[in-house]
């Protein structure tokens, strides 16, 4: 084989063996880039999945400080009403008579007296103000009702 056709075969097959290796490395490069995509793919949803994940649990969290912020408003509120219900009932009550607060004492003591009657308890004031007469009137007013037994006043 003379000189010429052997240098042209060498490089006809050096174009082969390049091509070749050219669409091996196109090939491969497809490959890579498949596979980088995948991944990334991949990577995208699991980083969109936690971002929805964490998204969701700073709702649910916020939406339980709302939620127990709303029953402390409505806590406080209710214990203002109260307070203020509790404050006229003893400004109403301080506005009595001695005769009407009397009054008023002597039907709650037989209202609430069991069967057996029972110790009375009164604070310093109203033990000193109406102690004897309230037991007694209380005690008049279960025999006019003929409910048993009979109030006493404590010693404490």
């Amino acid at each position: 084989m003379p000189l010429k056709e052997l240098i042209g075969s060498i490089i006809e097959e050096a174009q082969r063996e390049a091509e070749l290796r050219i669409e091996e490395a196109k090939k491969k490069a497809r490959e890579m880039e498949e596979e980088a995509r995948k991944k990334g793919e991949a990577e995208y949803s699991e980083i969109l999945e936690n971002a929805v994940r964490l998204s969701l649990e700073e709702k649910n969290k916020r939406l339980a400080i709302t939620s127990i912020q709303a029953r402390n408003a409505l806590l406080d509120e209710k214990r203002k009403l109260i307070d203020e219900a509790f404050a006229r009932v003893r400004q109403k009550m301080e506005e009595l008579s001695e005769e009407e607060y009397l009054e008023l004492m002597v039907k709650q003591v037989v209202m609430e007296a069991s069967e057996g009657g029972g110790e009375l308890i009164l604070s310093p004031r109203d033990r000193k103000r109406l102690g004897e007469k309230l037991v007694s009137r209380a005690n008049r007013m279960l025999e006019e009702k003929k409910k048993p037994g009979r109030i006493w006043l404590s010693d404490e």
